[in-house]
Order: structure tokens, then C-alpha cells, then sequence
């Protein structure tokens, strides 16, 4: 019996694969994947991308921290707080009768006004010098001398100066002077600005009264502002 011949199939076969093969290689088909595919992969590129940027964005957050950081604002307040006992969260309130006003001034007093971004750093200094009520008393007599003291040289400001601006010579270190006003409830509050002051500068003012800590308050004449406040130590300024 006559053995069968597959050649031509097989021939045929091949034929019809490698056409299909060129055919594929001429459309870039090999290595090519569907558009749902491909879509869904750049979909889960962007997600991953999101979730990375996310990751980085919570890390740089904790990161900094305001309450932690000596030279923020919150990180002052913060940290006078944890000396006077109150709650470190930076937030100083609005007022005297606030926990950390309140606590500072039995402490420390708040010859600055209240706690705010424009005395921050002299009341950080007050802590870090420890000059505390009763140790400001020590430095400087007791709070009676000081009281004492303060009537002396507003008794001798209104004998040289009877009437119209006085002058007063500063005789302290270098200092900056918190700017005052009183507002609608009577509260002296800080105005955001300072008189930077030092040794043998003369200052012009309108009027004084001794605060009950035996710090004067002056008033002062600012242009554009008006009469505004600010108090001093009968120990660092005299008559000019």
C-alpha cells in the first residue's frame, strides 16, 4: 500500500501561520495589549501616584508641627504655657480672663498687654530670665518700693511739666515698647506695633497714671493711630 504524503498540508498550514504571524508583526500586535487593558493599567499608575503624593503630603505634615517649633507663634505660646501650668496649645485667648493671660499675669504679670504675636517674644524672654513677680520684686525692691518709686517720678513729671507734652529719658537696656489701645470693653489690647527704645532715647508723651503692679502706663501720641499706650518700669526711665 502506497504510503500518504501529508507534505502539502503541512505546507499549507505553515503557510497560513506564518501569514497570520507576518500579518500581526505588520499591526503591531505582538506585545501589544488591549485598550481596556491598558486603560486599567494607567488607572492603577495614577492611584498608586495619588496614594504616594498623599503619603508624602501627611509625613511633610507631621513633619512640622507649630507647637513644637521654638521659633512659631503657636511654639512660643506653647511653651510659656507648659511653664505657667496651663494647656500648650498655642492659643494665648483673647483676653485677661483667659487660662493662660490669667495664669501668666499671677506669675509673671503682663506689663505687655495680653499675650499676642507682637509681644510673644518679649514674654518668652520674661520666662526664659525667670523674671517672675517675686523675682522681679527681689531684683528691684518689693512691689511697694516699685509702687513707691513709681509715684516719685510721675509726682516729679507733673511738677516739671505742669501741663502739655512731658519727656521721659529712657535709661534701660534696649527694649521694645508694646503699643496699646483700649478697645469697647475697656481692655488695653496690643495694636501690632512696637516703640524700639534704647539708653538715652528722650519720648515724648501726653500723660501717665501707676498701674497697680507699679509699672506706669504712658500715653502716647502715634501719627496715623492716635493716643496709644504703653508701660514702663519706674526703674528704666527718668525726667529729661
Amino acid at each position: 500500500m502506497a504510503k500518504k504524503d501529508n507534505t502539502l498540508p503541512i505546507v499549507i498550514g505553515a503557510a497560513v501561520i506564518g501569514g497570520g504571524a507576518y500579518y500581526a508583526y505588520k499591526k503591531g500586535l505582538f506585545g501589544k495589549k488591549g485598550s481596556s487593558a491598558v486603560a486599567a493599567q494607567n488607572a492603577a499608575d495614577a492611584s498608586l501616584n495619588n496614594l504616594q503624593a498623599a503619603a508624602d503630603t501627611t509625613q511633610a505634615a507631621q513633619a512640622y508641627n507649630p507647637l513644637t517649633n521654638p521659633n512659631s507663634y503657636e511654639g512660643k505660646v506653647a511653651f510659656i504655657q507648659s511653664d505657667i501650668g496651663t494647656t500648650p496649645d498655642g492659643n494665648p485667648g483673647r483676653s485677661e480672663a483667659s487660662a493662660t493671660n490669667k495664669a501668666f499675669k499671677a506669675k509673671y504679670g503682663l506689663p505687655y498687654g495680653i499675650i499676642s504675636t507682637s509681644n510673644i517674644d518679649e514674654y518668652v524672654a520674661m520666662v526664659k530670665n525667670k523674671k517672675t513677680l517675686s523675682n522681679s520684686a527681689a531684683a528691684t525692691g518689693t512691689s511697694n518700693a516699685r509702687l513707691v518709686q513709681a509715684a516719685k517720678v510721675v509726682n516729679a513729671l507733673k511738677t516739671k511739666y505742669p501741663s502739655g507734652t512731658k519727656k521721659i529719658t529712657w535709661i534701660d537696656n534696649a527694649a521694645s515698647l508694646t503699643l496699646l489701645k483700649k478697645d469697647a470693653l475697656g481692655v488695653y489690647r496690643s495694636i501690632g506695633k512696637a516703640l524700639p527704645v534704647k539708653k538715652g532715647n528722650v519720648i515724648p508723651v501726653i500723660g501717665q497714671n501707676v498701674l497697680s503692679t507699679g509699672f506706669i502706663r504712658f500715653y502716647y501720641q502715634l501719627p496715623n493711630e492716635g493716643i496709644v499706650y504703653f508701660n514702663a518700669s519706674p526703674y528704666s526711665i527718668t525726667i529729661y
